[in-house]
């Protein structure tokens, strides 16, 4: 289904061959395009598969998530002012150091988009000096284990 369409928009039919001898669940990156056997739910949980609401239609049905997201297509544009809103109303550093982490388990495509729109803002926070404070209060702060 999903593979075909990716192969037959690519042209990498060698790619759409190997993922045919992979094992259940295994995933493989080849020139931009993620080949995975994972559907569904599977799909909203893996922070590297993960797009959130910028899934489209078909995307949507091909790989079993439609039903599972909000009924509106957003890009990842719109994701990230959306992302540079909530950082801005959150008053210190520790809840945007929560916020940009609860991000990169999410949607890693994204979380690396807001890093590098204002990499000087937010290395403060991911990096030196908050991640030691994060460090510190890492009990408070722990939400589920990283992917």
């Amino acid at each position: 289904m999903a593979l075909r369409l990716v192969a037959r928009e690519s042209g990498e039919w060698e790619s759409m061959m190997k993922m045919i001898k992979m094992k259940d669940g295994e995933e493989e990156k080849h020139g931009g395009v993620v080949f995975t056997k994972k559907r569904g739910y599977d799909i909203t949980r893996n922070p590297h598969l993960n797009k959130g609401m910028a899934f489209t239609l078909e995307e949507r049905l091909q790989l079993g998530i439609h039903g599972l997201l909000p009924p509106c297509f957003l890009t990842q544009d719109v994701q990230l002012l959306r992302v540079l809103r909530n950082y801005d109303l959150k008053k210190d550093d520790l809840d945007r150091y929560i916020l940009l982490m609860g991000l990169q388990d999410r949607n890693e495509k994204l979380f690396y988009r807001v890093l590098k729109s204002d990499i000087e803002r937010f290395m403060p926070i991911v990096y030196t000096p908050t991640v030691g404070l994060g460090c510190q209060q890492y009990g408070l702060i722990f939400r589920r284990p990283r992917y």
